[in-house]
C-alpha cells in the first residue's frame, strides 16, 4: 500500500485524462517535525489507554488516588469523576481512548492540525486537574522524578508553543515562532526553575526521598528495568539530601541555559535532554510495560520541548526545506515512501510477533479439590509473567515472556511513527472524487476505445499493460475482488481474479490501521 501511496502522491503525479495533479507536498520544517513527534505521543498514549486494565474499576480507583493530599477543592471534582467513570467503566475509557486517537490523527494531518492542537490543550486541562491531581504539586510531594508538574501539562504547553501560525516572529529557535523568543523562554525558565523548586522540596531531599520513589517505580516492571531502578534507588540510598541538591542546581542551570549565546544555549539543550532521559529512566518509562501505564510520563515529553529550543534550527531547517523544494520542482523529486523501508518495518514487526513469545506459564497442578485455590485471575498471570523476568539482562529471555521487549517496544514506536508520518502526506492525495471526474473524461475520450467499442488499454507509467482494462490509480492486488471507492467498472473491461482497485487516500487510511494495530498487539505483547 505505501507503494501505491508514494506513486500518486508525487510532486506533479497527474491522473487519468490529465487536469488533476496531485497536490505538491512540502517537506515539514523544524516545527512541523516537532508536531508530528508530539501526534506520536499522543498516538502512543491511546494505545496504552485500550489496555485491557482501563476497561475496568481499577482504572477508576487509580484517577481516585491523585485526589490523595489535595485541597478539598480540587479533590472534590477528581472523586467525584472517578466515582462516575467507575460507574461506566468500559463506555468511558472508551471515549478516552477514541479521544486520544482522534488528537493523534488531527496533529498529524496538515488540515486539521490547529483544531487538533486547540482540543488538546483543552483536553491536557481538564486530565491534569481530574486524571492527575495538578500532577501534585499542591500535595506537597511532587518530585520530578514522580512525574511533576504533570506530563499532561507539558502536552499543553508543546501544543502552544508549536501552534502553525500564518506569520512567525522572528525566532532563533522552533519554539518562539509563534509566542516570540521572550515569552518562549519564560515558559522555559518557568517549567525548568518549578522542577528544581521540586526537587529541593522537604520529602525528596529527606535521606531516602528520591530513593524510596525510584525503588517504588520498579513494581510490576520488566527484570531488566526493576534491575534499574533498583540498583539506583540503592545507590541513591541515605544520600537523599545530596541527591537532591545535585539534581536541583543541575535543573536551575538548565533553566538558565536558554538565555545564554547560542553555544551555550546548545550546551543546556543537550543536558535538558539527557536529564529528561535520567528522569524517564527514573520513572521506569512511565510504567509503559506494566499493561497499566496510561502514558510515557514526562521524560519524552521534557526531551521533546528541549529540541524545540535548539538554537538555529528553525532558520536551518528552513533553508533545507527550501532547496529540498526547489530541487524537487526542478529534478522530479519522488516522495517519501518510494522506497521499503515501510515493508521492512512492517514486516519485521510481524516477523517479530511470531517468534518472539515463549511458552505461557502454566500454574502447578495443586492437590485434588483445591478448586479455586489453584485458579488464577487474568491479572494475576499477567503479574507471574512480568515478575518471571527478575534477575534476567536485557535481551534475555524467561518463560512465559516474551524475547527482547525492548525491541517490541522500539518497533511499535517506529510504526506509529510511520503512522504520522503518512498521515502528514495525505492532504496531498486527490480525493476520490477527483477520481471519478478523471476516469469518466477518459472513458469518453474516442482514443480510449478500441476497434470494437471496448475500453482498450491505457499505458501509464509504471503500470501492467491488461488487454481490455483500464486501471485505475492506486490499483492494489488482494486475496478476492472488492470493490472499495475509487473503482470503476465499464463494458469490456478484463477482470482479473483477485484485483483490488483503490484510491490512495483509502490506501493511506489501510496502512494506518494495519500499522496501528500491529503498534497495539506489540504494546500488548509487553
Amino acid at each position: 500500500m505505501s507503494d501505491t501511496v508514494a506513486a500518486y502522491g508525487r510532486p506533479g503525479a497527474t491522473w487519468p485524462g490529465g487536469g488533476v495533479a496531485a497536490a505538491r507536498w512540502e517537506p515539514p520544517d523544524a516545527r512541523r517535525r516537532l508536531q508530528l513527534a508530539l501526534a506520536a505521543i499522543w498516538l502512543l498514549d491511546a494505545v496504552l489507554q485500550y489496555q485491557s486494565f482501563m476497561f475496568t474499576r481499577a482504572f477508576a480507583r487509580m484517577l481516585a488516588a491523585s485526589a490523595d493530599g489535595n485541597p478539598a477543592i480540587v479533590a472534590a471534582p477528581i472523586t467525584w469523576s472517578a466515582r462516575i467513570i467507575g460507574q461506566h467503566a468500559v463506555a468511558a475509557n472508551s471515549v478516552f481512548a477514541t479521544v486520544q486517537l482522534l488528537l493523534a490523527l488531527g496533529i498529524a494531518l496538515r488540515p486539521t492540525v490547529k483544531i487538533a492542537l486547540g482540543a488538546s490543550v483543552a483536553w491536557s486541562l481538564a486530565v491534569w486537574w481530574l486524571g492527575e491531581g495538578l500532577g501534585s504539586v499542591l500535595a506537597g510531594n511532587a518530585s520530578p522524578v514522580s512525574g511533576a508538574p504533570g506530563a499532561v501539562i507539558i502536552y499543553a504547553l508543546l501544543a502552544i508553543l508549536l501552534w502553525p501560525a500564518g506569520t512567525d516572529r522572528p525566532a532563533t529557535f522552533a519554539a518562539g515562532r509563534f509566542v516570540g523568543s521572550p515569552a518562549a523562554r519564560a515558559l522555559w525558565l518557568v517549567l525548568w526553575g518549578s522542577l528544581a523548586w521540586f526537587s529541593i522540596q522537604p520529602e525528596v531531599r529527606s535521606p531516602r526521598g528520591l530513593s524510596s520513589m525510584i525503588s517504588g517505580s520498579a513494581a510490576g516492571e520488566p527484570g531488566w528495568l526493576a534491575a534499574i531502578d533498583l540498583r539506583a534507588g540503592t545507590l541513591l540510598d541515605h544520600h537523599g539530601l545530596a541527591a537532591s541538591i545535585v539534581l536541583t542546581v543541575t535543573l536551575a542551570v538548565v533553566a538558565a541555559g536558554v538565555y545564554l549565546p547560542p553555544p551555550a544555549a546548545r550546551a543546556a539543550v543537550v543536558l535538558a535532554v539527557v536529564v529528561a532521559m535520567a528522569i524517564w529512566s527514573a520513572e521506569a518509562l512511565g510504567g509503559i510495560l506494566t499493561g497499566s501505564g496510561t502514558d510515557p510520563d514526562s521524560g519524552p515529553l521534557l526531551a521533546l520541548l528541549a529540541v524545540a529550543y535548539w538554537p538555529g534550527a528553525a532558520r536551518r531547517f528552513i533553508r533545507a526545506s527550501l532547496i529540498r523544494s526547489h530541487r524537487g520542482h526542478v529534478h522530479g523529486d519522488t516522495a517519501p515512501g518510494a522506497h521499503h523501508a515501510a515493508h521492512v518495518l512492517a514486516s519485521g514487526a510481524m516477523l517479530y510477533m511470531f517468534i518472539a513469545v515463549s511458552p505461557a506459564l502454566t500454574a502447578p497442578a495443586g492437590p485434588p479439590g483445591a478448586g479455586t485455590a489453584v485458579a488464577e485471575t487474568a491479572a494475576a498471570r499477567s503479574a507471574v509473567a512480568r515478575t518471571a523476568v527478575a534477575g534476567t539482562v536485557m535481551g534475555g529471555q524467561s518463560a512465559g515472556t516474551i524475547r527482547f521487549p525492548v525491541l517490541a517496544l522500539a518497533l511499535a514506536l517506529a510504526l506509529f511513527g510511520y503512522v504520522v508520518w503518512i498521515t502528514d502526506r495525505m492532504s496531498s492525495l486527490p480525493p476520490v472524487s477527483a477520481l471519478l471526474r478523471s476516469v469518466r473524461r477518459v472513458l469518453r475520450h474516442p482514443e480510449a476505445r478500441g476497434r470494437h467499442g471496448r475500453l482498450g488499454t491505457l499505458r501509464w507509467p509504471g503500470m501492467l499493460r491488461w488487454p481490455g482494462m483500464f486501471r485505475c490509480p492506486g490499483m492494489l492486488r488482494c486475496p478476492g475482488m472488492f470493490r472499495c471507492p475509487g473503482m470503476f467498472r465499464c463494458p469490456g473491461m478484463l477482470r482479473c481474479p483477485g484485483m483490488l482497485r483503490c484510491h490512495p487516500r483509502l490506501a493511506a487510511c489501510c496502512e494506518i490501521v494495519m500499522n496501528i494495530t500491529m503498534g497495539y498487539m506489540l504494546i500488548m505483547m509487553l
